[in-house]
């Protein structure tokens, strides 16, 4: 019996000492309990009174070690999160450890440096992107864009990251749509039909007014416009001349215009007076197959459409002529119809009867 309960005593001991050894101190309390239940009059019980005395110490102790692991953790993680860019969440751990590690350890004093660098750094976006819509105010999209673009990739979680992403986008799209814009506008003055491209640029201006590039297109406008108003006026000074009877000075000014100005004038359509006067007189003109006006006459042709122009009098051979674009040596047509130039169909003499 001696030897059991010997054996016993040592086991629950050692299962005890196993149990503070593993930071169990309820169970290793629970144990030390039950062997002084069961054999009062150990030869450890002076051991045992003074580990049951100390058993809160050890909890407490056990406490705080598993919580400045619980806060190396999380600071851990704050410089992970921090490593991987991930701006608001490594922000968020490195408060909770400031606020929650104990305080003058060596762990909230690091979570207090990261969240303040996180916040200096975030204050910085935030100064830059200002910055950036100062640019916009000032009507520099692209300086702007200078200053969104490294903010969207240093710190992608960051509220003011994130919106100088959102500026980025617009104005990249509004800087795409700018020159396919221009792009097209030049076509259709390459067309010559330079009211459209004057309309076209000036809603370009006002519409994408914040970009330099609209500085290089204004001198272009410019020119544009001073080219239609000239035109507008000589088209004007000529009309008049020919109202007062000034037919020469009427058409050297139609002239003019054929030579400087012929993309105005297929923009808008205009005719010009073209005087055809036939030898002999009174011939019938016919414009693209219909009759206009019997000569000396006084005609209106587009000046950027082709033309089949015909003169035609009885007992004449026609006189036809294909125009393809007016030129000035077209406003004024003298014709010379020729007699000599008629088919003549001769028929063969009746056949004479044989002799009988």
């Amino acid at each position: 019996l001696m030897h059991i309960y010997v054996k016993n005593v040592e086991s629950l001991n050692c299962q005890a000492k196993l149990f503070i050894e593993a930071g169990k101190f309820d169970e290793a309390e629970a144990t030390y309990k039950q062997l002084m239940k069961e054999c009062p009059n150990n030869l450890y019980q002076e051991e045992i009174k003074t580990m049951l005395d100390s058993m809160d110490e050890r909890r407490a102790a056990l406490g705080k070690v598993k919580d400045l692991e619980k806060w190396s953790a999380k600071l851990a993680e704050a410089r992970s999160l921090e490593q991987r860019k991930q701006f608001e969440r490594s922000k968020a751990q490195y408060l909770e450890a400031s606020e929650g590690a104990p305080a003058g350890s060596e762990i909230r004093r690091n979570a207090e440096e990261g969240l303040a660098r996180l916040q200096q750094i975030g204050g910085r976006i935030r100064d830059q992107f200002q910055l950036a819509l100062g640019k916009l105010q000032e009507h520099k999209a692209e300086k702007a864009l200078e200053l969104f673009e490294p903010l969207q990739g240093e710190w992608p979680e960051d509220e003011w990251a994130q919106k100088a992403r959102k500026q980025v986008v617009f104005l990249r799209s509004q800087q795409q749509r700018l020159r396919e814009e221009i792009v097209a506008a030049k076509a259709v003055e390459g067309r010559g039909q330079d009211d459209q491209a004057l309309r076209a640029f000036e809603r370009i201006v006002n519409e994408y007014g914040d970009f330099e590039e609209i500085l290089a297109l204004k001198p272009h406008l410019e020119a544009l416009g001073a080219k239609l108003h000239n035109a507008d006026a000589m088209l004007a000074q000529a009309r008049e001349a020919e109202k007062a009877g000034k037919l020469e000075e009427a058409l050297t000014g139609y002239g003019r215009l054929l030579t400087s100005c012929r993309t105005y004038l297929v923009s808008q359509k205009v005719s010009l007076p073209v005087r055809v006067t036939s030898f002999p007189p009174g011939a019938t003109v016919r414009v693209n197959g219909a009759e206009l006006a019997k000569t000396p006459a006084r005609i209106e042709l587009p000046a950027g459409e082709e033309i089949a122009l015909a003169v035609e009098l009885a007992g004449y051979a026609t006189f036809k002529k294909r125009i393809e674009r007016l030129e000035p040596a077209d406003l004024e047509l003298t014709v010379r119809l020729d007699r000599g130039a008629l088919l003549t169909v001769r028929l063969p003499a009746p056949a004479r009867a044989p002799p009988v």
